[in-house]
């Protein structure tokens, strides 16, 4: 779409005066093109905590496999060879891996508001998963609130609505969204400035700010050889030593407050965007605690992964299924980190009977080895809510607990 193309209406709907615009040309976002004040992917991504932030999140999420569950009457079963877990955990394009196609979803999500995905089918199989850019998809849609319309192109092709993919972290009406780009643009603005900042100051290799003084007057010549070759030196740009003689002299202006404050400031402005993130600043420099570190997965990784499973559910499952089938991502392999902890949770789950010694070797790609048992303890005493009964193992003995005449115990 170009840059007049948006004052212009689409012909090709009959609803065309229902219809709005994609992008709202507003006097605010004219004046940020103009003075450069937009906050960009690009620049927001050259903001490190903001890049750390992101990679951080995403990688949390690319680490969460998700699978397919069916409501059965005996239970949730895990749903086998489907081919959407294989687009989602594998493959999902011949262009994109699941890790790269999940980051790049999350990083969308979070600047922009809204990820989005192309299938491609044939008939209602889903063959592939393509990410799409949000600045690749065009829009528009009507103003009737109570049965809102929406068309989509992509690259100028109108793509019907239910082949759209499209996850929302924040809008109010289902069609427009605002990632950190747009409801924290003055934080990152400041953040890009103080990067800007450091460069500057960077490029002068730490030399403070000065002036050159001579005690008497110069020929021009040598002025206008001064005017060559200093800014060079003076920037370490060429490695070479210069005399200055006729009585020149360099003044060095003294340090201004925001260059003596700037790594402090940068510190400061990198916990606050850590913080719009949901993120730990000890997550990111290393020193967080188990418990930071749960604490950063529920405010910063938790929400999304539920947000993409909504979007799964929604966009991926056809309508007959949509009653007794559904998406869930593995948090736990997401959690457990480190091998130490992985085995501590293995070895809870065991001896508290809720994980068998196959499930485990499954979950670490190991052999089965046919241990289909459940490690109990004799000390336990089990309650069956169905027959209410109580088996106490140590005494090989049943307690039915229903019928007159009390508690019978039955010894086999």
């Amino acid at each position: 779409m170009g840059f007049l193309d948006i004052f212009k209406k689409n012909s090709k709907s009959a609803n065309d005066a229902e219809m709005g615009e994609t992008r709202m040309l507003t006097m605010e976002y004219l004046s940020d093109i103009l003075t450069g004040n937009e906050m960009t992917e690009a620049k927001a991504m050259e903001i490190p905590a903001v890049a750390a932030s992101v990679e951080y999140i995403g990688n949390k999420v690319a680490l969460a496999p998700v699978y397919l569950y069916s409501k059965e009457k005996d239970g949730i079963r895990k749903v086998e060879n489907d081919k959407r877990v294989h687009l989602l955990n594998e493959e999902p394009s011949n262009l994109f891996d699941s890790v790269l196609f999940r980051k790049m979803m999350v990083k969308d999500y979070l600047l922009h508001g809204v990820c989005y995905a192309y299938k491609k089918m044939v008939g209602n199989t889903i063959t592939e998963l393509v990410y799409v850019p949000p600045e690749q998809v065009q829009k528009t849609w009507s103003d009737n609130v109570l049965d809102r319309t929406v068309r989509y192109w992509i690259q100028g092709k109108e793509i019907p609505e239910y082949q759209i993919v499209r996850i929302m972290r924040q809008s109010d009406d289902g069609v427009n969204a605002e990632g950190i780009l747009q409801t924290n643009k003055s934080e990152l603005l400041l953040a890009y400035t103080q990067v800007l900042f450091g460069k500057k100051i960077m490029d002068r290799n730490g030399r403070k700010a000065g002036f050159l003084t001579v005690e008497n007057k110069i020929s021009q010549e040598a002025f206008e050889d001064l005017k060559r070759k200093w800014p060079d030196i003076y920037n370490g740009q060429k490695e070479a030593t210069m005399v200055l003689n006729a009585g020149v002299h360099f003044n060095e202006m003294s340090s201004s407050v925001q260059e003596m404050q700037v790594v402090e400031n940068k510190k400061y402005d990198s916990e606050k965007i850590n913080n719009l993130f949901g993120i730990s600043p000890a997550i990111l420099n290393g020193t967080a605690t188990d418990e930071q570190e749960i604490n950063t997965f529920e405010t910063a990784v938790l929400p999304i992964l539920t947000a993409l499973e909504k979007g799964l559910n929604k966009y991926l499952l056809l309508e007959r299924e949509k009653k007794d089938r559904f998406f869930h991502f593995d948090v736990d392999t997401a959690l457990m980190g480190t091998m130490e902890k992985r085995f501590n949770v293995y070895k809870i789950g065991k001896e508290g009977g809720w994980l068998q010694v196959d499930e485990i070797r499954e979950r670490e790609n190991m052999k089965k080895l046919g241990l289909n048992y459940i490690t109990m303890g004799l000390q336990d005493v089990l309650f069956n809510p169905d027959t209410k009964e109580i088996f106490i193992p140590n005494m090989a003995a049943t307690m039915k607990t229903s019928g007159k005449g009390g508690v019978k115990i039955d010894e086999s």
